[in-house]
């Protein structure tokens, strides 16, 4: 029997290379065959041998690899609407269970084709490029894109803390979590053999003086000119940084122009940055956007002291504990940072950072993935379950698909309020069912008898199959005039049922605009009105938010408060 599908997505093949890889050998470990779509040929900051290696591994792996000529830019509609092109035939051409993607353009165009193929998204955002303090336009952009494709998010992975808290704030993805980054291999540090003095040597660093080390491409975003001239102004530091890009002659015409040359080396592209990072004294990180580095994880299993820039995802990693933060706009703040943190205790920040980064640990990192694998998968087959259920019950209460059914659920009695509804919904298209017993049977058959209302509204009588008609209902209604708070009103709530009721004492503290609809129980007209306008209305996100309110009313949660009291008359 083949094996179920997954599609993972990203914009270059670097990412898949840096990022991905542990989770793509997760999914095939749970039993999954993995599609890989990435651009392959433009735009990765890794060099062709090495992804002409990330194929052989992948292939080596099972995985199959497809070819996306994603953009590097947003705003370049013509490669957009191609890569979208591609993405939307692989998912038709293929049944994915879930596709799980990164980065914001793949992110978007991935989105986009889920929701038009119908296929269940999981989206990591590797730190939005809108965040306190970016230009304007990445907030013009990107912000309103992520705003649209929220809505056809599964699962929204955030990795750093202030990311977490803008999404559950502003995007409305159907869930929000945090997961500590992507994860560092801790069991690779510490377990190689090297030899300090040598690779100083190597570089021309003497065993003497202060070895600064910064990873990262050459670019503006990560703001190693003002690192430079920062270190231009320390004597008797060092500088090495590693990697390569678009800024390297700019740098090296501006090492020259500050004859800096033998304390300042730009590396290039290397292999061996764990052996540097060993090496090194202190390790500098003074990017202006990050989402949650790793290379700044690592350096900090390395038990490396770091001064780094105070921006979202290093501020989730290091605290004056471990290193030094500041202002990366402010070349003397930058300068102050790297002094303070010379005159620092590097052991005791060593030991610090080593304990910290433990908790985004590889295997703790995979394991919070899996589960959420696990219980987003274990949703989808519940909510096929929770389908069937409704079908089955609906069509038990001889209901066809296209009919709205409106239940209430209480005895038959004047407080219950029942003949008020009934009248308010004569000549709407719906169904009422109410689910009960009590006094006023008779006088509510004869009132639907004299409305003519017989195939609109049914009296079950007493039922002990309540959860089967609320998985049947689309509209719970409470029209009573007196209550306390109501236990069936709040399951009605935990079943997701949007509510329209009465605007009494009680069902004010469950009901709100949000999740549904409050009318004055005398009044005919008012309850129409809240029933049209119920009816007219997009109620998905009605049964969502009465699902998330419901919980501060658990059991858990009221025996907890309880308890608390209880202990508290005993003090």
């Amino acid at each position: 029997m083949s094996k179920e599908k997954v599609l993972v997505v990203a914009s270059v093949a670097s990412m898949i290379d840096q990022f991905n890889i542990p989770f793509i050998k997760l999914m095939i470990d749970m039993g999954y065959h993995v599609d890989v779509a990435c651009n392959f040929e433009k735009g990765s900051t890794c060099t062709n041998e090495k992804i002409a290696q990330l194929k052989k591994t992948l292939k080596a792996m099972g995985v199959d690899c497809f070819q996306i000529d994603f953009a590097r830019n947003v705003l370049n509609i013509k490669d957009n609407l191609k890569a979208f092109s591609q993405v939307e035939k692989l998912m038709k051409c293929n049944d994915y269970v879930f596709a799980h993607c990164h980065s914001p353009i793949g992110g978007m165009i991935t989105r986009i084709a889920g929701k038009i193929t119908k296929t269940k998204i999981i989206y990591t955002a590797h730190g939005f490029h809108f965040y306190k303090g970016a230009p304007l336009l990445n907030w013009m952009v990107y912000y309103p894109i992520e705003l649209l494709c929220g809505y056809w998010t599964d699962i929204l992975i955030t990795i750093n803390n202030e990311d977490y808290e803008l999404a559950q704030k502003h995007i409305k993805a159907k869930e929000i979590v945090y997961v500590p980054g992507i994860g560092v291999d801790l069991n690779k540090f510490g377990n190689i053999d090297v030899d300090r003095n040598k690779v100083r040597e190597s570089l021309c660093v003497p065993a003497d003086k202060i070895w600064i080390l910064s990873v990262g491409e050459l670019i503006k975003r990560k703001n190693q000119e003002r690192l430079i001239r920062a270190i231009a102004q320390i004597p008797n530091v060092y500088l090495t940084i590693a990697g390569r890009g678009e800024l390297q002659p700019e740098f090296e015409n501006l090492i020259k122009e500050l004859k800096i040359e033998d304390r300042v080396k730009l590396l290039g592209f290397r292999t061996d940055i764990s052996a540097l990072c060993a090496s090194a004294d202190v390790f500098a990180f003074p990017s202006f956007q990050e989402g949650l580095s790793v290379t700044l994880m690592e350096a900090m299993a390395w038990g490396k002291p770091c001064v780094v820039s105070a921006i979202r995802g290093n501020t989730d990693l290091i605290d004056e504990n471990g290193g030094v933060l500041f202002d990366p706009h402010n070349i003397e703040y930058i300068t102050r940072a790297v002094n303070k943190i010379i005159d620092s205790n590097w052991q005791e920040m060593s030991i610090y950072n080593k304990k910290k980064i433990r908790q985004f640990d590889l295997p703790t990192v995979i394991n919070n993935v899996q589960e959420l694998y696990n219980e987003f998968l274990s949703r989808e087959y519940l909510a096929v379950s929770q389908i069937i259920k409704r079908q089955n019950a609906r069509r038990s209460l001889g209901l066809n698909n296209s009919d709205v059914l409106l239940l209430s659920i209480g005895e038959l009695n004047n407080n219950k309020n029942h003949a008020s509804v009934i009248r308010a919904i004569n000549n709407l298209n719906v169904k009422y069912m109410i689910a009960g017993k009590g006094p006023l049977k008779y006088e509510l058959i004869n009132l639907i008898d004299s409305l003519g209302m017989r195939e609109q509204v049914k009296l079950l009588g007493f039922r002990n199959d309540i959860n089967d008609l609320l998985s049947a209902a689309d509209i719970y209604v409470f029209p009573s005039h007196r209550e306390g708070l109501s236990v069936a009103l709040m399951e009605a709530m935990a079943s997701g049922l949007p509510c329209a009721v009465s605007k009494i004492r009680g069902n004010i503290d469950l009901i709100d605009h949000n999740g549904g609809r409050l009318f004055n129980p005398q009044n005919v007209n008012d309850i129409k009105s809240a029933i049209v306008d119920m009816l007219s209305i997009d109620r998905f996100s009605m049964q969502e938010y009465n699902k998330l309110k419901i919980q501060r009313y658990s059991l858990n949660n009221i025996i907890k408060q309880v308890a608390d009291i209880y202990r508290s008359i005993n003090n």
